[in-house]
């Protein structure tokens, strides 16, 4: 009978695994949650279970949560994740529980700081003690953004200093312990350090620092492309532009924004990114009183 108790939640978390790989995520989610209930189940029938019980509830669980995570079920996905990070913490599994609070720490941020920053240090925590690197080094990237509205800017350049700090271990590591080198697999130290400068300047301009930011970013958005990452490159050439119009260097701001949408014309189904960019430089040279500008400017770039 513990035979069958224990192996019916396994084969309900690999369909449910399988139903979401092929993009099916109602069915996902609903083995996930079969599976979850076939748990408490057990537990409240005093059927004996398995020592390996609580593993099982606690995969079940965080594979509901990334189901929830796909269809947007923020508060639902929060919750789960909250919950198996703290079912992998009462199974001694280190590692699993960092990459749970991790994401928990993602979903939570944009309502709550406070929470993010919390679930960001019991991230590192248990990284640092699952000797994780990859996961510490992602988590050390994130938690400034979370910090910044929780603490201000110094607190957020006294994490940024640790995080690269780590970064520049971790390679001096990376260099000359086969074994490290074989766990990091190709991590890309220089692009790490390129992600952290863009969060620097963000947070610079976020405090209004509007000439440190424009430095400080720098050519980090050609250097991302140049490495392959578009999607990120994307997201740091408009933080240029919006720095440039924050600093009234209007001219110089529309000038970047015209080469962000020559590059998206070579996308595919990008004109609904060049809209918005077409709205961010409209709205600029509104600002600076230059109507006649901003509508020509829209007029050009918002249709197809």
């Amino acid at each position: 009978m513990a035979t069958t108790a224990s192996a019916r939640p396994t084969s309900q978390r690999l369909l449910a695994e399988t139903y979401r790989h092929k993009g099916r995520l109602l069915e996902a989610a609903e083995m996930a949650e079969s599976g979850l209930a076939a748990v408490e189940l057990a537990r409240a029938s005093g059927v004996h279970l398995d020592d390996g019980m609580t593993l099982k509830q606690a995969r079940l669980t965080a594979l509901s949560a990334e189901i929830s995570a796909d269809l947007e079920e923020t508060g639902r996905a929060t919750s789960l994740f909250e919950r198996a990070a703290e079912l992998y913490e009462r199974c001694r599994e280190p590692a699993t529980a960092g990459a749970a609070w991790g994401s928990y720490a993602r979903l939570v941020q944009a309502s709550d700081s406070v929470a993010a920053v919390r679930g960001y240090h019991r991230a590192i925590r248990l990284a640092e003690a699952a000797d994780d690197q990859r996961a510490l080094m992602v988590a050390r990237r994130q938690l400034p953004l979370a910090v910044q509205d929780a603490d201000g800017l110094d607190a957020v350049l006294w994490e940024l200093d640790i995080a690269v700090a780590l970064t520049d271990d971790n390679e001096a590591r990376y260099l000359t312990d086969t074994e490290f080198r074989e766990t990091l697999g190709g991590w890309d130290f220089d692009f790490e350090r390129l992600d952290l400068r863009d969060t620097r300047a963000r947070m610079y301009g976020s405090a209004e620092r509007y000439d440190e930011a424009f430095l400080i970013l720098g050519d980090v958005p050609e250097r991302m492309a140049e490495r392959g990452a578009e999607m990120q490159a994307l997201d740091s050439r408009p933080l240029r532009a919006r720095l440039l119009f924050a600093a009234t260097r209007v001219d110089e701001g529309i000038a970047q924004l015209e080469q962000i949408i020559a590059v998206l014309h070579t996308w595919d189904d990008a004109q609904s990114t060049i809209t918005d960019m077409a709205g961010v430089g409209a709205r600029a040279l509104l600002a600076a009183g230059r109507e006649a500008e901003a509508d020509a400017f829209w007029d050009r770039h918002a249709s197809p």
